[in-house]
């Protein structure tokens, strides 16, 4: 059997390009009068025949040239390395577990003509990898569009953001603890789990701009006062005693029976408040937390050392058990509150 050279390869290869070459265009020109034949037909209101796929799979120029390779294989060509296959002509399928470079720098559309309620296409990754990846050398990555909206995050049915894991910055999720509210937070700083912020709106009225913090101030807001003479602002009114502790509501909505915090959001985690002591008797301290059912923390938001003294001090508290504070005071005075910000 005679051995073929490599010039001869090479000229045969090249033969056997321009006829593909040529083949594909033709195809492609009968695909696109193909196209403008059903958008006729599509007007007419009469079905148009179905693509023959079979067609075009036979002109691939992936399929051809590996059939190429298997011929000359089969001439007996030794020592003669048969090149990879070529990037993939403009109608190829997309073939899984390999890139799919089009030959033409075409762009891939997937679309559907449905006008119900259907998913386009779905990607599924079975372990902990990345399902959808975007890439662009300097272009933008990604855009979205949506009638409805651009996105939608799944959210998750437990509060507060991922408490395991290993995260990084800038990943998104969403907790809807109690199936309708909805808190978005976004991750600052890699970790396990990483370092997680909640994205909270600056005004939640009029919703005009949002970004992730840790603490937002406010016009100050008299959110208690005990003294005598002075406006109910809370469910208790009166002069600390000695031991009293008093659970205070810090509602962020109008649905609260007490009047809301202008500023302040529904599910605010925390809130930034100036404690005063009034009227103070000997000694002691306030002690200002979150609202529990254990024992009053072993600290203290504010002291005193004489009677009759007027001091403040600020301090941040997480909110507790419905929304609420707890102020307890193991001397008898007269304590005020004012909100000065929210803890997002």
């Amino acid at each position: 059997m005679d051995t073929i050279g490599n010039d001869e390869i090479g000229a045969l290869r090249a033969e056997f390009e321009q006829h593909m070459a040529a083949a594909e265009r033709r195809f492609e020109q009968l695909a696109r009068e193909h196209d403008d034949l059903a958008g006729q037909l599509a007007r007419l209101s009469v079905p148009a025949a179905p693509t023959a796929a079979p067609v075009r799979e036979k002109l691939s120029r992936r399929r051809v040239l590996g059939s190429a390779g298997a011929v000359v294989a089969a001439a007996g060509v030794a020592a003669v390395a048969v090149p990879s296959p070529a990037a993939a002509a403009d109608g190829d399928a997309v073939l899984l577990g390999q890139v799919n470079l089009s030959s033409s720098n075409a762009a891939t559309v997937i679309a559907s003509s449905y006008t119900g309620s259907q998913t386009v296409l779905s990607v599924t990754d079975g372990g902990d990898g990345v399902a959808v990846q975007a890439y662009s050398d300097e272009g933008t990555g990604l855009i979205a569009e949506g009638g409805q909206a651009p996105m939608r995050l799944q959210s998750r049915s437990v509060y507060g953001p991922p408490s395991y894991g290993t995260h990084r910055a800038g990943e998104l999720t969403v907790s809807t603890p109690d199936g309708a509210n909805g808190y978005l937070y976004v991750c600052v700083e890699d970790g396990t789990p990483g370092k997680w912020r909640r994205v909270q709106l600056i005004d939640p009225v009029l919703e005009t701009y949002a970004r992730a913090c840790a603490v937002e101030s406010l016009t100050p807001y008299r959110l208690f006062d005990s003294r005598p003479g002075t406006q109910a602002l809370r469910s208790y009114k009166g002069k600390f005693t000695a031991g009293k502790k008093v659970d205070i509501v810090v509602p962020g909505d109008a649905t609260s029976p007490y009047q809301p915090i202008p500023g302040v959001p529904a599910g605010a985690g925390g809130v930034v408040v100036n404690v005063t002591v009034v009227n103070t008797v000997g000694s002691g301290f306030v002690t200002v937390y979150p609202t529990a059912t254990g024992p009053v923390p072993n600290i203290s938001t504010i002291n005193w050392w004489a009677p009759n003294q007027v001091l403040a001090n600020t301090t941040i508290v997480r909110l507790g058990t419905a929304d609420q504070i707890t102020v307890y005071a193991n001397q008898a005075t007269d304590v005020i509150i004012d909100v000065m910000g929210f803890l997002a």
